[in-house]
């Protein structure tokens, strides 16, 4: 990766990740690739991969009810999101791997 575009990690090392409450997520192209569409007169237009990406983030919703997405954004080379995990009645189980 060049090393311009590199960015230090902002997760916080002793955070639970499974706990409920809003995230947001950005998820880059590796070499910042425009995979998914261009930029033309400041409009995005998406191709067929970042209309794919758009319609898996759609479906998340469905396949997985504790996730709520409030918005997102699919770029040429990477997607944004905010999203909220739920808090489900289900007990979480946590495994220790030794």
């Amino acid at each position: 990766m060049d090393q311009r575009f590199r960015r230090n990690s902002l997760r916080l090392a002793e955070y639970d990740y499974n706990t409920p409450g809003g995230y947001f997520i950005t998820i880059s192209v590796e070499n910042m690739l425009q995979l998914f569409g261009t930029v033309h007169v400041c409009e995005c237009k998406l191709n067929e991969a970042g209309l794919m990406i758009e319609q898996v983030l759609t479906d998340t919703v469905s396949k997985f009810p504790s996730i709520k997405i409030i918005v997102y954004t699919v770029m040429p080379n990477h997607v944004h999101m905010l999203l909220h995990l739920l808090d489900t009645a289900e007990p979480r189980v946590k495994i220790n791997v030794r």
